[in-house]
């Protein structure tokens, strides 16, 4: 199987990796162009997420196959998007509660309310920049990915301060668990 690793970038950086962009749409962007470029079987996303649950462990490694794109906005019902039928999803989404722990959340904002991050909860384990923008383009050219998390803070008013403090430990972790699958 021929495997690419990727990652956002800036403080994210892997030597086995290459950065992709921060956010959805660099992410999206920048693996598309990988995947034009080379012919691979699996993208593999290596980066950082935040937690909704404080019951869920800080510096875990999670390996993700499920992402979805839905913004706090509509989520508390303060806009709706054309573009994916963004309030028929949030609603399907909503009232299946627990839908799949193991699905994450990707948008281009990070949660720092505590009581949002307590709704996305019972159907998110976390979020993550990135990954939706990988998922969108590995699924139009047709190859498979995942995303290899390693949780750094939890979604609330100290996820940036948590994020910074626990980079370093969460690179090494993720360089780490990344050699089994070289």
């Amino acid at each position: 199987m021929k495997r690419v690793f990727v990652c956002a970038g800036r403080t994210e950086v892997f030597e086995f990796a290459k950065s992709v962009g921060v956010g959805m749409v660099e992410a999206a962007l920048g693996v598309a162009e990988i995947l034009r470029e080379s012919k691979f079987d699996e993208v593999v996303f290596v980066g950082t997420c935040g937690l909704y649950d404080k019951r869920d462990e800080l510096l875990k490694i999670y390996e993700v196959f499920k992402v979805e794109n839905l913004e706090m906005s509509g989520v508390l019902s303060l806009a709706y998007s054309p573009l994916f039928e963004m309030t028929e999803k949030i609603k399907s989404v909503i009232k299946t509660p627990n839908v799949s722990r193991e699905t994450f959340n990707s948008s281009n904002f990070i949660t720092t309310d505590a009581k949002t991050a307590q709704k996305f909860s019972s159907f998110f384990v976390g979020e993550n920049m990135e990954l939706y923008g990988v998922k969108v383009a590995c699924e139009r050219a047709g190859v498979a990915w995942r995303g290899i998390l390693c949780a750094t803070n939890y979604c609330d008013q100290n996820a940036h301060k948590n994020y910074v403090k626990n980079i370093k430990e969460a690179k090494k972790r993720l360089e780490k668990y990344i050699e089994r699958l070289k």
